[in-house]
């Protein structure tokens, strides 16, 4: 495999593992905290809106950590 495919299936496989963490964050934090004090329409709403957050902060991570690696591998064949 080449070192830059091997690269994108290792994000790949992180941006999953880190989007089923954050949601199983979110969830927990969610839950205890607003459940009691809020509709359920209401909590329902913002837990979607908690964890479209999350999701986009997570994929702008691992684009930015994608494209830094990229451009590493470009450097490398450049230089060397």
């Amino acid at each position: 495999m080449h070192s830059s495919a091997r690269y994108a299936h290792y994000i790949t496989n992180i941006e999953k593992h880190w989007r089923t963490e954050m949601r199983m964050i979110s969830m927990c934090c969610v839950s205890k905290s607003l459940e009691d004090r809020t509709s359920p329409t209401t909590y329902h709403v913002l837990n979607l809106l908690l964890n479209f957050i999350l999701s986009c902060c997570i994929l702008f991570t691992m684009y930015t950590l994608f494209i830094l690696l990229l451009l590493l591998v470009c450097f490398k064949v450049i230089v060397f």
